[in-house]
């Protein structure tokens, strides 16, 4: 593995850009590369059900996850002195404790009424460990982005492929063991939480004199200064999360557990794979834009103008040609329970092209600091899915008609973000040159 990433290093100039995405879409190509070719075991160690079981927990921890740290964590890269940025790093993990454990608290008491909630009853039993998932996500997410921010980029390749193991071994060891579906979640559990630990021992290696700087002053002058990402882009991220997690929600609703697992497997072989390929570049773009934002913003619409065609670009041939063949695929490498997975991935191919393309390009409007067009976004995609939930109950729809639906609902939503990135962009260079003009 090291001289993997050592080779990654040596192909490219120190700080160059493409070196950096190289190294990090390395580290989650070898992750989620182990995690796709186990999943033709896993898949005949769990049936539909079980797969319908995790899809449904995973969507109510990623409810919270996006938020978890109230959007702190994302300004951690963004200040000039590291010692403001390390009072960033403590008030986003206080945060995610005390959001953690309040969790834990209100799962302790309505654990039912949530289950009941989604229409999984059977959901309760499992619930208790949400909190422990969205602890281990929060306290990785925020000193990630603090490795982001020293261009550490080798350590969170290394992490992704870390995580990928422990989802795997514990997945694999308890399906073995007939603890279905209880081993996907404990997977899914050791997963969120796998690289936080190397992270932290790397921090306090290179950081520990910053660190000490840390203070309750210094804290309370970082949380009013980036006050707008938990009052704007907290609230914008939640609405996001709870429109991206929508589908299966709706499925489990008005359908069987088993049509949830079908999409819910669709989502692990390809859309978290291209989510995960899209965060990388994403992290790394984070890290250029907030220099760029201050040093050369003339330069920000040629960026997103190659970006936009480089994702594209990516996701088509990703994509395209894997769901010719997706029913058979699927069928073939996993059992025959699971042709119709294929079919949904089929119908589901824009919608996820669109959002491997949209999501690097939406750091544009963090680092311009337009959360309010963040929040617009978010609020017409979720009355897209409003629509769609109306139609599905109105009309009756069968499962496939509600995945093209949502595929349409999505790949509407995800064009609109991509406007309004690019309005951000032409709007900052306005607001520039009136500036520069002389009076």
């Amino acid at each position: 593995m090291n001289a993997f990433f050592l080779r990654i290093n040596t192909m490219f100039s120190k700080g160059n850009l493409v070196r950096n995405v190289a190294l990090l879409v390395g580290g989650n190509v070898m992750g989620q590369g182990l995690l796709i070719i186990a999943s033709p075991i896993i898949t005949r160690l769990y049936s539909p059900d079980d797969f319908g079981t995790l899809t449904l927990y995973t969507t109510l921890l990623s409810l919270i996850s996006m938020v978890v740290a109230l959007r702190y964590d994302l300004a951690i890269p963004l200040p000039v002195e590291d010692q403001s940025a390390a009072n960033l790093l403590a008030l986003a993990i206080m945060i995610v404790t005390g959001v953690s454990g309040s969790v834990g608290v209100g799962i302790y008491f309505f654990a039912d009424e949530i289950a009941d909630l989604v229409n999984a009853p059977y959901l309760a039993s499992y619930l208790w460990l949400l909190p422990f998932s969205l602890f281990g996500i929060g306290v990785y997410q925020t000193l990630n982005f603090w490795a982001l921010r020293k261009q550490a980029y080798q350590e969170i390749a290394k992490t992704k492929l870390s995580q990928s193991i422990s989802l795997i071994s514990l997945q694999l060891l308890f399906g073995w063991l007939q603890f279905k579906p209880l081993g996907l979640l404990l997977g899914d559990v050791a997963g969120r939480m796998g690289g936080s630990g190397s992270l932290c021992a790397l921090i306090l290696r290179k950081d520990r004199a910053v660190l000490r700087g840390v203070s309750w002053h210094g804290i309370r002058q970082e949380a009013r200064r980036y006050r707008r990402f938990p009052l704007i882009s907290s609230w914008g991220t939640l609405v996001q999360s709870a429109v991206l997690q929508c589908p299966p929600l709706i499925l489990a609703f008005y359908y069987e557990t088993e049509v949830v697992g079908w999409f819910g497997i669709g989502e692990r072989v390809i859309g978290l794979p291209m989510t995960m390929l899209g965060a990388s570049i994403s992290q790394v773009l984070l890290v250029e834009l907030a220099t760029l934002a201050k040093t050369d913003p003339d330069r920000l619409p040629e960026l997103f103008g190659k970006i936009l065609k480089i994702m594209l670009g990516i996701g088509l041939v990703v994509v395209a040609p894997l769901v010719l063949v997706a029913p058979w695929l699927f069928t073939y490498v996993f059992g025959d329970e699971w042709g119709q997975s294929g079919l949904y991935l089929q119908i589901l191919s824009i919608s996820i092209i669109l959002q491997f393309a949209a999501s690097p390009l939406r750091w544009f409007l963090e680092v311009l600091e337009r959360q309010d067009l963040f929040m617009k976004r978010e609020v017409v995609k979720a009355l897209l899915m409003v629509g769609v939930t109306i139609l599905i109950h109105v009309y009756e729809c069968q499962a496939v008609t509600a995945i093209v639906l949502f595929s349409t609902a999505i790949s509407m939503g995800h064009a609109y973000g991509i406007f309004l990135g690019w309005r951000a962009i032409k709007c900052a260079r306005f607001q520039k040159n009136m500036l520069e003009e002389p009076a």
